[in-house]
This record gives structure tokens, sequence and C-alpha cells, in this order.
């Protein structure tokens, strides 16, 4: 999975450089975890939460929307308002760690993400 690894710090980039981001280059950070995410059975919605031991948070939508209802990804802006996003399959959401996310109840379908 190198090839993967190295997707994830090319975009990583780009997002970093595009935002301006002051925190630390992406290089620098390295490569936590990752995890693939289901939504959909038992396991239905994802509540606000922060990813806490991360500089930044990389989701890739391996799901079209067209298979699913409900599940927005959601992130709260600094006002604490929520924007909510269906991500087009195979696009990637990069943003920082400490923002406050999550995923709204699926009603049908199933949703597959890697983060």
């Amino acid at each position: 999975l190198p090839e993967v690894a190295a997707r994830v710090q090319q975009i990583s980039e780009l997002a970093h450089d595009s935002a301006s981001w002051s925190s630390p280059a992406i290089a620098e950070c390295g490569l936590r975890t990752s995890e693939y995410l289901e939504y959909g059975g038992n396991f239905r919605s994802l509540g606000e939460h922060t990813d806490s031991e991360s500089m930044y948070t990389v989701i890739f939508a391996l799901s079209d929307p067209s298979q699913y209802e409900g599940g927005e990804y959601f992130l709260l802006d600094s006002q604490e308002v929520p924007h909510y996003l269906r991500p087009p399959q195979y696009a990637a959401l990069v943003f920082l760690s400490e923002t406050p996310h999550g995923v709204t109840t699926i009603h049908q379908g199933r949703r597959q993400m890697f983060a």
C-alpha cells in the first residue's frame, strides 16, 4: 500500500497549500491510521466528534451518493454552523482534524468511505 499512502499525502499537500493552513506541513506529520468505514445495516450514523490525535483528516468516498439515502457528511464551522456534504464517488475531503464533524443517519443503502 505505499502507493495509497503516497496518494493520500499528495492530496493532503494540495489541500494544505490551497487552504493556506498554518499547521505543520503534511510531510512532517506522517500517516497515523487508516480505516474502512461502512454506514448502513447496524452502523447507521456517526455523531459529532473530532479526530483528536491527528493534524489532518483525509476521507475518500468509495460509494456513489445515489447508492444511499441520508448519510450526509457534516463539518461544523467556527460559528458551529453545520455544512452538509455528499461527496461524489472517489472524491476526497481533507480538513483539520480539530474540526467537529460526523455523519447523519443512513436511511437506505450503504455508504462506504476510506479514512
